[in-house]
């Protein structure tokens, strides 16, 4: 009985750590976007908005430039 006790609560912590995880990369992604936006409004270049993007949140330039596309997708 307590192995079935501590088998449910064990795949109740990884639902909530997989949960967690999923509103991380979602807060990270809306902060990237907000910040290209940021910079779009500001008439900065695409190679300058990518490449500070890139520093800032220390990503690839591929991923940076996901980002810079999604937000005219918009």
């Amino acid at each position: 009985m307590y192995d079935k006790i501590n088998h449910m609560v064990y795949q109740r912590v990884e639902e909530l750590e997989s949960m967690c995880e999923k509103i991380e990369r979602y807060a990270e992604k809306r902060e990237i976007i907000m910040y290209i936006t940021a910079y779009l409004e500001n008439s900065a270049s695409k190679e300058t908005i990518i490449d500070r993007t890139m520093k800032k949140f220390n990503i690839t330039e591929e991923d940076a430039e996901e980002y810079y596309a999604e937000v005219f997708q918009q």
